[in-house]
């Protein structure tokens, strides 16, 4: 499907919504995991392979994706996703952070929640908000195909990802998912964006590239330390939460 929608099950009457529980093989766009999605996006000559071979088990259905199961209904806030384009996050590491987003995004349109993305390097380049959950591929890939370059900042899109949740009610009780490659330091504003966040009920979620520890650390409710890009564990982990 070229929206990114995920599959509705439609063999159980009143269905629930679904929730992601495990990863299963499939050939559902819309549920791959970053690593899959990265792999198919790719358009570096080194992963021309990789590419081809991920295209072929998509066609046969056996790429990795998440495995949904139905849960009793209950709601489920916005997204807010901070992106870092920095320098250090050029190759590979941007394309998996590009999929994961897209990932997020898929995963909003299926469950109707308002999805926001904000990128970043040492100050905001680009603000998107999308309060309907109607976000199309066409506009993520417009905000996403761009190069990396600059240093990395945490205030600014954080500050700017509070602004969004406390203007527009539909991002009420948010989900903020900054995901980097990177570190900065949260003196001087990083306690105080935290009370401003737990007033309004939101939850930050970092993804790290490539470490475990950084000073965003203490500010998240959660996180998913990302050191091999094939592997999707900790997202899996995150994802579900959400």
């Amino acid at each position: 499907s070229s929206d990114l929608v995920l599959s509705k099950h439609k063999a159980k009457p009143r269905h629930g919504p679904d929730e992601v529980h495990d990863v299963e093989q499939g050939g559902d766009l819309g549920r791959l995991l970053p690593s899959e999605l990265m792999a198919l996006a790719s358009k570096a000559p080194a992963l021309k392979a990789l590419r081809r071979d991920t295209l072929a088990r998509f066609i046969e259905k056996k790429t990795a994706q998440y495995a949904l199961r139905s849960v009793t209904p209950e709601h489920k806030g916005p997204l807010v996703v901070c992106l870092d384009e920095s320098g250090s996050m050029w190759g590979p590491p941007a394309e998996w952070a590009q999929a994961l987003a897209l990932a997020l995004m898929a995963l909003a349109r299926k469950e109707k929640r308002a999805f926001a993305l904000v990128t970043f390097h040492h100050e905001v380049t680009s603000v998107q908000v999308w309060p309907t959950a109607r976000a199309t591929v066409e506009e993520i890939m417009a905000v996403l195909g761009r190069s990396s370059g600059g240093g990395t900042d945490f205030q600014h899109p954080l500050e700017r990802g509070l602004e969004i949740i406390g203007r527009a009610g539909a991002f009420r009780a948010a989900d903020v998912v900054m995901v980097t490659d990177g570190d900065a330091p949260t003196d001087g504003w990083g306690a105080s964006w935290r009370e401003a966040a737990s007033k309004l009920g939101v939850r930050l979620w970092a993804v790290l590239i490539g470490a475990a520890e950084t000073r965003l650390n203490p500010l998240a409710d959660g996180v998913a330390a990302i050191t091999d890009l094939g592997r999707d564990d900790a997202v899996l982990t995150m994802v579900s939460g959400l």
